[in-house]
């Protein structure tokens, strides 16, 4: 996956490298075109910017750029378990999410998924603050920031829906229960998460690109196995 983000930046850089020779720019815009469109390129596109500034494909970057996100996606977290169980809760959880084995390999990974951990981790602090804010003023703001948070992570990578949306339902069910189709807030919170990657859907539609499906990436049948969730258990501790 590491290699698909790579060539995609390659193909962004070389395009806009006005030093580069023709055939080096067609050779890398081809390897580009060919990993086709998963999710909006945010990091590609950013690293490929940078890329430009270094003068040449300085995969450090990226890397750089991936710790940074998870770091501040871990903040995030701190802040969140702190309001439900401590300072020391929160010590543990952000100390979990930065040196679990996991997190050492996926913390400095060049993909979308640091950037989508971070705007998750983003939206549950946003939430927490909302819940806990209202019915006072300012529970207008962190409604929005909530759907602003959940908003990004979905538009960086979509899958993030599988996670974020769960959370959403159970908060607003939780604290606003039957009402909450009735509830401005949560309408605020809705429109803002959604728009987005809506836009962006509708605008590669518009533009004849294709994005490419969640077939082959995406199980369902998983969730019901006893072992899907065993081996992310595994995952954790390799």
């Amino acid at each position: 996956r590491q290699l698909h983000s790579a060539e995609i930046a390659r193909g962004f850089y070389y395009a806009t490298n006005p030093d580069a020779p023709d055939w080096q720019r067609a050779f890398a815009l081809e390897g580009r075109l060919r990993r086709g469109v998963i999710e909006p390129q945010v990091m590609e596109s950013v690293s490929a910017w940078a890329f430009g500034l270094l003068g040449g494909e300085e995969l450090w970057f990226p890397r750089l750029l991936s710790i940074t996100f998870w770091t501040l996606g871990a903040w995030f977290l701190h802040l969140t378990a702190r309001r439900w169980a401590g300072r020391l809760g929160g010590l543990v959880a952000a100390g979990y999410m930065l040196f679990s084995p996991y997190a050492l390999q996926a913390s400095r990974a060049f993909m979308p998924d640091p950037l989508m951990v971070c705007l998750m981790c983003g939206t549950l602090w946003a939430a927490t603050r909302w819940v806990s804010e209202r019915p006072g003023p300012g529970a207008w703001w962190w409604a929005a920031a909530t759907g602003a948070f959940a908003g990004a992570a979905l538009f960086v990578k979509p899958a993030a829906g599988y996670f974020l949306g769960p959370f959403l339902a159970a908060l607003v069910l939780r604290h606003f229960g039957l009402r909450s189709l009735r509830t401005p807030q949560v309408w605020v919170a809705g429109l803002l998460a959604v728009l987005p990657l809506t836009g962006y859907l509708t605008a590669t539609s518009a533009l004849g690109l294709e994005v490419l499906g969640m077939g082959g990436r995406v199980f369902p049948e998983l969730w019901a196995s006893s072992s899907f969730y065993l081996n992310w258990a595994g995952m954790l501790t390799i």
